[in-house]
C-alpha cells in the first residue's frame, strides 16, 4: 500500500508462497535390519521417519528435499555412491536439510572420512588431535617383471599406484610419508618426510617400467633403516609384492627386528602365489596385518581400510562425556551418561564443541554449512551408548537434538525485503541483535537454491547498521528457497521467481522484425489501430494531463469547424473523421479513470 509520508516504494507490494506440508520427516541411513533404537526413541516423540539401508539412499536431490534433516548412522564412505554423496552436499549446503553423523567401528577415520565430501561438511576431521598420534609410513612396492602383467590393460603394477594413492588420502600433512622400489635391489623413490604435495610427489615417483626379479630381504634392510631414523611413536611398513620371490630368502632375523623396533608391517599379496608364507609370518611382528587380493582391481579399494584400522581411529574405553558448552536445546543435562567408545576426531576451527572426551577430543559438534546445521557425535548413540538408552532425558535429548538441528525457519529480529528482478533476486535486510540494537561486526551469509538443483552462495554487503544488501543471480522461473544466516541465527525464506519482465533481443534488420512477428512476439503498429488501445494508462495523473490535452484539441478543432477560424491549416476531409477518434479518445480516457 502507499502512504503518502513514505518515499520508497519498493515495500509497496508484496509476493509470498505458503507451504503447508506438515512435518517434514527424517530420513534415517542405517546399516540395521530392524528399526534403530533411535527412529524408536524419535517416532515416540512423534517425528516421522523412514529408515533406509545405504543402498536405498535416495541420488536425486528433489527426493533429498522432502527431508527436514538426514541422519547417518555408522555409515562408511563406501556405503553410498559418489553420485549419492555429491547430492546429499548440495542438500546440506545449499538446500538447508540438517544433518547428524553418528560415530561407530565404520565411520570417520575408518570409514575413509579424511578428506572425503562428506568430511568437508563436518566440524571435525577425522584426523588426531594429539601430536603424539602422527605417523611415519613406508611403502614397500615390488617393481619386478611379474608386477608388469596386464590385466583388461591395466598392469598390477598401475593398481599398486592407485592403491598407494588412495591409502595415502589418510595421511595428515604432518604425517611422514615414503616409498621404495624394489626388485632385484631396493631404491629410494620418495625420502620419508612430510610431503606437502604428495600426490604430485607419488606421480613423478611413479615415472618407471616394472623389470627384474625380487629379492625382499635387501629391501626390508633399507626401510628399517628408513623408519628407524625418525622419532615418530607409530610407524609402519607397507609392503605390495605379487609374491614371486627369487629363491628361497630367510626372513626370521629382519622379522625380529621389525618387531623390536616397534615397526609394524601391513603386507598385501597380489594374487594366490604359493609363497605367501613369508609375508604371513612377517605381517606376525607386532600390531601387523596380511591381507591376500586376489583380483588385482580390488587392490586401491582394500589398501585404505587395512592402513586405517591399523592406525585404530577408535578409543575403545568407558568415557564420560565432559560439557564444555550449554547445550541449547536441553535444560541441565548433566550427569551425562558413560559412552564405551568414539571415534578419534579433531575439531574444525568453526566448530563449537558442546560435549568432548577427558583428552578433549569432541564428542558432539556443531558448525553451519551454507543454509544448515551439521552436527557430529563421534561416540554415535548406538552399541557404544548402551547407558543413553537407559538415560531419564534420553527422550527429550534425541527430540531436541532434532529440533535444533532444523530450526531455521524464523527469528522476529530479521526483516527481509526479496525483489523478483529479471535473471536475479534482490535482498535487503534489517538485522537486529539481542540487546535491541542494529547488527555490526559479522557477516551475512546467503543460500539460494534453485528449482533445477542449482546452488548459489553469497555474501551480502553491509551497507549501514543493521542493514545488509545484495543479490543472487537466477536461472529458470520457480520455486527457490533462500536462507540466510548472520551470525548463528538464520532465517528462511521460499521466494517466487517469474518470467513478468522480459527484454527484447537485439534488433538488426526489418528482417528481424517480420520474424518476431510471425513469432506472434510482437505485432507491427499500424495508423488504423486506435491509438489510445496501445497506451497503458496506469498512471492517474498521466491519464489527467492526456484527458486534459485530448479536450483542449478537440475544443480548437470544433471552433473551427462551427465557424471557419483558421489556427492552422488542415484538410476539410480529414476533419470529420479525426473529430471521431478524438470524441472516441476523450470517451476511452474519461472511462478508465
Amino acid at each position: 500500500m502507499e502512504v503518502p509520508e513514505d518515499a520508497n516504494p519498493r515495500n509497496d507490494r508484496h509476493k509470498s508462497i505458503l507451504h503447508v506440508l506438515g512435518h517434514a520427516p527424517i530420513l534415517f541411513v542405517s546399516r540395521e535390519k530392524q528399526r534403530s533404537k533411535i527412529v524408536l526413541g524419535l517416532e515416540m516423540n512423534g517425528w516421522s521417519v523412514e529408515q533406509v539401508y545405504p543402498s536405498q539412499f535416495p541420488a536425486d536431490l528433489e527426493d533429498l528435499r522432502r527431508f527436514a534433516a538426514i541422519a547417518l548412522d555408522d555409515i562408511a564412505i563406501s556405503d553410498l555412491s559418489e553420485t549419492a554423496w555429491t547430492t546429499l552436499a548440495r542438500s546440506v549446503r545449499f538446500g538447508g536439510t540438517g544433518l547428524v553423523v553418528l560415530g561407530g567401528p565404520n565411520s570417520f577415520a575408518a570409514g575413509s572420512y579424511y578428506k572425503s565430501e562428506l568430511e568437508s561438511l563436518l566440524p571435525v576431521t577425522a584426523e588426531a588431535s594429539d601430536p603424539e598420534d602422527r605417523v611415519a609410513v613406508l611403502f614397500l612396492v615390488d617393481k619386478s617383471g611379474s608386477m608388469g602383467r596386464e590385466a583388461y590393460g591395466v598392469t598390477r603394477f598401475d593398481y599398486a599406484r592407485k592403491a598407494v594413492m588412495e591409502t595415502a588420502k589418510s595421511l595428515d600433512e604432518n604425517d611422514l610419508v615414503g616409498l621404495i622400489w624394489f626388485d632385484a635391489q631396493p631404491s629410494e623413490a620418495m625420502p620419508l618426510e612430510t610431503q606437502r604435495n604428495l600426490s604430485r610427489a607419488i606421480d613423478s615417483a611413479w615415472e618407471i617400467r616394472p623389470a627384474g626379479g625380487t629379492v625382499l630381504a635387501p629391501a626390508l634392510r633399507k626401510a628399517i633403516d628408513s623408519l628407524t631414523s625418525v622419532s615418530e611413536k607409530h610407524r609402519l611398513l607397507v609392503v605390495v609384492t605379487d609374491g614371486f620371490l627369487s629363491g628361497s630368502e630367510d626372513l626370521d632375523a629382519l622379522r625380529h627386528e621389525l618387531a623390536e623396533k616397534k615397526i609394524d608391517v601391513i603386507s598385501i599379496m597380489i594374487g594366490g602365489n604359493e609363497q605367501a608364507g613369508h609375508l604371513q609370518r612377517l605381517s606376525k611382528s607386532g600390531n601387523g596385518r596380511f591381507l591376500r587380493v586376489e583380483s588385482v582391481a580390488e587392490l586401491p579399494r582394500l589398501m585404505r581400510p587395512e592402513f586405517e584400522a591399523w592406525r585404530k581411529p577408535a578409543r575403545l574405553a568407558p568415557v564420560v562425556p565432559q560439557q564444555v558448552l550449554p547445550l541449547p536445546f536441553l535444560q541441565d543435562p548433566r550427569p551425562w551418561p558413560t559412552l564405551n567408545g568414539y571415534m578419534v576426531t579433531k575439531a574444525r576451527p568453526t566448530a563449537d564443541v558442546y560435549l568432548a572426551s577427558d583428552r578433549g577430543e569432541p564428542l558432539l559438534a556443531m558448525h553451519h554449512v551454507g543454509a544448515a546445521r551439521v552436527v557430529a557425535l563421534p561416540g554415535g548413540l548406538g552399541d557404544w551408548a548402551d547407558a543413553w538408552m537407559r538415560w531419564p532425558k534420553w527422550g527429550p535429548f534425541i527430540d531436541g537434538l532434532f529440533q535444533w538441528v532444523i530450526a531455521r525457519s524464523a527469528d522476529p529480529n530479521f526483516h527481509v525485503w526479496i525483489e523478483d528482478q529479471p535473471g536475479r533476486l534482490d535482498f535487503d535486510v534489517d538485522a537486529v541483535g539481542p540487546g535491541a540494537d542494529w547488527t555490526t561486526g559479522v557477516s551475512a551469509k546467503l543460500t539460494v537454491l534453485g528449482p533445477s538443483g542449482e546452488g548459489r552462495e553469497t555474501t551480502l554487503e553491509q551497507i549501514a547498521p543493521g542493514r545488509f544488501r545484495g543479490h543472487v543471480p537466477t536461472g529458470p522461473t520457480g520455486i527457490y528457497s533462500a536462507t540466510l544466516r548472520i551470525g548463528d541465527r538464520t532465517l528462511s525464506r521460499t521466494v517466487l521467481h517469474t518470467a513478468d519482465r522480459e527484454f527484447l533481443p537485439a534488433l538488426r534488420s526489418a528482417r528481424d522484425l517480420r520474424d518476431l512477428e510471425s513469432e506472434g512476439l510482437i505485432a507491427i503498429w499500424s495508423p488504423e489501430i486506435d491509438f489510445v488501445d496501445a497506451l497503458e494508462l496506469r498512471d492517474q495523473a498521466t491519464r489527467i494531463v492526456l484527458l486534459g490535452l485530448v479536450s483542449i484539441l478537440y475544443i480548437i478543432l470544433l471552433v473551427h469547424e462551427r465557424t471557419g477560424w483558421r489556427v492552422f491549416r488542415v484538410r476539410r476531409s480529414v476533419t470529420p473523421s479525426f473529430l471521431r477518434s478524438l470524441l472516441s479518445a476523450r470517451s476511452k480516457i474519461a472511462h478508465s479513470e
